[in-house]
C-alpha cells in the first residue's frame, strides 16, 4: 500500500513538473520562448520569439514577431538579430546566428521565420538586438529552454502532423472537419513505446487527440503539430528538416498544393529523404503528373505472428515517462534507481494485447494481406517516399497497418541519424577516412635534417671557423642567432608547403530522380586553410550543413555561458555564411551537406533492344558512365563531352568497381583515440547515409535499370572561392528511364 502511494506521488510530481515547465502551445504547435520590449512609447517595439515543439537533429525554426508600441511603425526599421543557443555545457560547436529583419513603415505586425542549426540540445537562448550598428538599450536577454516540450527527447523518429487549425478558413473547412489523427498505435510501432492500456476508451475527442499528440510521449518518437495556414507553413524545407515523417489528409495536401510557396518546401523535404503519409486518399493522385503511386504487394503485409513478434509481448509494458538526466541524456523513468526501489510491477505487454483482442480494439485487428494491401499505394520520390492510405480515417489504426507502412522502405528510412548517417553530438569515425593528406602537420623529416646540419655547423664547423679567425667569443652569439633563423625557417616552410589557397577534399554524391524532377546532393567536404578565411564557407540557403567531428562535441563539467562565440552563421538571401572557427587556420574541418533541388536530369539515356546511348546534359564532361539494363548486362562509356551523346559498350566484367574509379567509404583500420583526458567523450558513431550505403553496394553489384557516373565537382557546393581540390570525386546515381 505504501509503495503504491509513493508511486502515485511520483507520477503526480512528474506530471506537475512537466506542466510547470511547459510554455503552452497554440494550434500551430508553437511554444512561446520569450519577449523583449525595448524603447519608449513613441519609438519602442516588442519582439517575441516562438518555436515549435520537437527539437531534434536538423534545423530548428524560430518565429520572430515584431510589433510597435504605437498603432504602426512610423518608419522603416532594420534590426540585426543575434541568436546564441547554448546547451547545459560549453561545446566545440557553440555559435552565434545573425539575421537581419526589415520592418516596413506603417506595418502593424511583421513575422519572420529563421532556421537555426540544432547541433546540440539547447538549454538557453540569448537574443541581442541592434539597429544601425548600435546595440539597442534593453535589447539583450537570455531565455531558459529547459522543458522537454521543446528540447531534444532523444527520439529515434520525429513525426509532423499537417492539419488545419481549429479556426480553419472556409477553403479548408472540409479538411478541418476531419478528426485529428490518433497517434496511440504510432507511439507503439514507431517509438518502441507502450501499448495503450486504456482499452475501453477507443474514441477520443478532437481536443484530446491534439493534446495527446503534442505532449511528450513516453517513447522514442515525438510529434509536431503543423498548421496548414499559409502564414505558418515554412517557405524552406529546412523548417521540416528535423522530421522523418509527415502525416496529412489528402484534402489538406490538395489545398496546400494550390500554393507553390507552401508546396515546394514539402516536396524538397521529401526529396531530401522525408516520408509523406497521406490518408483518406481513395482516388487521390499526387499533385505532380510525373509521380505515380504504385500498389503495395500483399506479400509486404505482416501476419499475426510477425505483428506479435514486433510488439515484443514478452516484455513489460513500460508506461513510465521520459526524464532528462543532469548530464543531458534522456532515459525512461523505469531506469531510475530510486524508482526501481519502489518495486512497482508494470503490466505485461502480452496481457495488454490480449485484452485489446478480447475487446476488439482496432489496434489489435488483423486483416488479410490482400485486403490490407489494397488500401496502400506508394512510390519513391528523390531520396524520400510517398505512401497513400485509402482508409478514410486510419487512426489509431491496427499495428498490422502501421507496421506495413513503417517497413515498406526498411527500418533506416524513418530514423534520422541512420538515414542521414550522422549524429552531430556524438562525432563520426568516418571523419578519419576523408582527411586531406599531408597538410597541417610539422615538417618532421626536414626538421631532423636541419637539426643534424645545425649541430654540425654549430659544433665542429663553427668552432674551427671562429678559432681560425680568433673570434671564438662570437660563437656565443652565432649559435642562438642561427637557431632562431632555422626555427623561423621551419615555421615559414610549414606555411608555404601547405600553400596559400584553401584546400578542399570533397566526396559529392548526387541522386537523380528524373521522374520527380529532382536532384539531391549529399556531400562530405573537408577544408584546410593555412591562414583561415574571413569570408568563411558560403553555401546556398537551402543547404543543410552538419559538422563531422572525430569526437563528441559535448564536454563534461564545463558550464554553459552566454558570451559571444568564435563561430558565427550569417543568414541572408540567397546564402548562409559560416565564419570564424567554422573554417579555422591550420586545422582540418569536415562537413556533410544536403541540398534538394528541383531541376532537370543531368544524364539521360536512350535504349533499344541491343543498344544503349547516354546523353550528357550537364555542364561538365562525364569521365565514366556505367549502366545495367533490364537483364543485368553492364554497359560503359567514357569521356562523354558536355552537351553530347555517346553510344555505350557492353562490358565483359560484372564488377562495377573495376570499371569506375570510386572507392567505397569504409572504416578499414582502427581509428586513433587522441587526448583522452577523461573530460571529453570520443566518437560513438560510425553510420553511413543511406545513399553512401547504396553506393557501396552498387560498387559490388549494380542493380538492373540503374546507372552511376563520375564527373567534375559542383563548384557552387564547395562554399569557398579559389579552392584547391584534391583526392575528390563526384558520383551521379539514379534509375534508367
Amino acid at each position: 500500500m505504501i509503495r503504491s502511494v509513493c508511486f502515485g506521488w511520483i507520477l503526480l510530481a512528474t506530471a506537475f513538473a512537466s506542466n510547470s515547465l511547459s510554455f503552452g502551445q497554440d494550434d500551430a504547435g508553437l511554444v512561446h520562448v520569450g519577449r523583449l520590449a525595448p524603447g519608449t512609447r513613441q519609438n519602442g517595439f516588442a519582439m517575441s520569439i516562438a518555436t515549435p515543439k520537437l527539437a531534434a537533429n536538423g534545423y530548428q525554426p524560430l518565429h520572430l514577431r515584431f510589433s510597435p508600441k504605437t498603432p504602426t511603425f512610423p518608419a522603416d526599421r532594420t534590426f540585426d538579430v543575434v541568436l546564441s543557443p547554448r546547451g547545459n555545457e560549453t561545446t566545440q560547436l557553440d555559435f552565434d546566428f545573425h539575421v537581419r529583419c526589415t520592418v516596413p513603415q506603417n506595418s502593424t505586425v511583421e513575422r519572420f521565420v529563421v532556421y537555426v542549426p540544432y547541433y546540440v540540445p539547447w538549454s538557453q537562448l540569448t537574443v541581442e538586438l541592434s539597429e544601425s550598428g548600435q546595440r539597442i538599450e534593453q535589447g539583450r536577454k537570455t531565455f531558459s529552454i529547459e522543458s522537454l516540450e521543446t528540447r531534444y527527447a532523444e527520439q529515434h523518429t520525429s513525426v509532423g502532423i499537417l492539419h488545419p487549425s481549429s479556426n480553419a478558413t472556409a477553403a479548408t473547412d472540409a479538411a478541418a472537419a476531419t478528426r485529428y489523427p490518433d497517434v496511440r498505435s504510432l507511439v507503439t510501432l514507431l517509438g518502441e513505446g507502450p501499448l495503450d492500456e486504456a482499452t475501453g476508451k477507443e474514441s477520443l475527442s478532437d481536443k484530446e487527440l491534439r493534446e495527446l499528440a503534442t505532449k511528450v510521449q513516453s517513447a522514442w518518437v515525438q510529434f509536431r503539430a503543423i498548421d496548414s495556414d499559409p502564414q505558418t507553413m515554412y517557405r524552406s524545407w529546412l523548417g521540416y528538416s528535423q522530421l522523418d515523417v509527415i502525416i496529412v489528409q489528402a484534402a489538406t495536401l490538395q489545398d496546400v498544393a494550390r500554393h507553390a510557396e507552401r508546396f515546394k518546401p514539402l516536396t524538397d523535404w521529401i526529396a531530401a529523404g522525408g516520408s509523406l503519409w497521406i490518408y483518406d486518399a481513395k482516388g487521390f493522385e499526387f499533385p505532380s503528373d510525373s509521380v505515380t503511386l504504385k500498389p503495395v504487394a500483399a506479400g509486404r503485409v505482416p501476419d499475426l505472428v510477425a505483428v506479435r513478434r514486433t510488439l515484443d509481448l514478452n516484455a513489460a509494458n513500460d508506461t513510465t515517462p521520459l526524464e532528462m538526466e543532469h548530464w543531458g541524456e534522456v532515459t525512461k523513468q523505469s531506469q531510475n534507481w530510486e524508482w526501481q526501489q519502489l518495486e512497482v510491477e508494470l503490466s505485461q505487454r502480452k496481457d495488454v494485447f490480449d485484452a485489446m483482442q478480447k475487446k476488439k480494439h482496432p489496434a489489435a485487428a488483423i486483416q488479410s494481406p490482400t485486403e490490407l494491401s489494397a488500401l496502400l499505394r506508394t512510390t519513391r520520390f528523390g531520396l524520400g517516399t510517398i505512401t497513400a492510405i485509402d482508409d478514410l480515417y486510419p487512426f489509431p489504426g491496427s499495428f498490422q497497418l502501421w507496421q506495413t507502412v513503417r517497413d515498406l522502405y526498411g527500418p533506416k528510412q524513418l530514423v534520422w541519424t541512420q538515414r542521414n548517417g550522422i549524429d552531430v553530438r556524438r562525432g563520426d569515425d568516418h571523419y578519419w577516412k576523408w582527411l586531406i593528406e599531408a597538410v597541417g602537420g610539422p615538417p618532421v623529416k626536414l626538421f631532423f635534417a636541419l637539426n643534424t646540419l645545425f649541430v654540425i655547423v654549430i659544433g665542429p664547423v663553427g668552432y674551427l671557423f671562429f678559432r681560425r679567425h680568433a673570434r671564438l667569443h662570437l660563437l656565443l652569439f652565432f649559435a642562438p642567432a642561427l637557431a632562431l633563423l632555422l626555427t623561423l625557417g621551419l615555421f615559414a616552410y610549414a606555411l608555404l608547403a601547405d600553400g596559400w589557397q584553401t584546400r578542399v577534399r570533397a566526396r559529392q554524391l548526387t541522386w537523380q530522380d528524373a521522374d520527380a524532377g529532382y536532384r539531391v546532393s549529399q556531400n562530405r567536404q573537408t577544408y584546410f586553410s593555412s591562414f583561415g578565411r574571413a569570408d568563411g564557407i558560403e553555401l546556398p540557403e537551402q543547404t543543410a550543413v552538419f559538422p563531422i567531428r572525430n569526437t563528441a562535441v559535448q564536454s563534461r563539467y564545463r558550464p554553459a555561458n552566454n558570451q559571444r562565440s568564435r563561430r558565427s552563421i550569417y543568414a541572408s538571401d540567397p546564402d548562409y555564411r559560416y565564419t570564424g572557427q567554422f573554417l579555422p587556420a591550420r586545422t582540418q574541418v569536415q562537413y556533410m551537406t544536403l541540398q534538394p533541388q528541383a531541376a532537370p536530369p543531368m544524364i539521360g539515356f536512350d535504349r533499344s533492344d541491343d543498344s544503349l546511348t547516354v546523353r550528357n546534359d550537364s555542364p561538365h564532361p562525364l569521365s565514366c558512365v556505367i549502366a545495367a539494363d533490364t537483364k543485368g548486362q553492364l554497359w560503359v562509356a567514357r569521356d562523354v563531352p558536355a552537351g553530347e551523346s555517346a553510344a555505350m559498350n557492353r562490358s565483359q566484367t560484372a564488377s562495377p568497381s573495376t570499371l569506375i574509379d570510386v572507392a567505397p567509404l569504409l572504416i578499414d583500420s582502427p581509428v586513433p583515440v587522441l587526448n583522452n583526458d577523461g573530460y571529453t567523450n570520443h566518437s560513438t558513431n560510425a553510420e553511413l547515409t543511406l545513399l553512401e550505403r547504396q553506393l557501396n553496394q552498387w560498387l559490388g553489384s549494380l542493380p538492373n535499370n540503374h546507372f552511376m557516373a563520375t564527373t567534375q565537382l559542383q563548384s557552387d557546393t564547395l562554399g569557398v572561392s579559389d579552392a584547391r581540390t584534391e583526392g575528390s570525386v563526384h558520383v551521379i546515381m539514379g534509375e534508367l528511364p
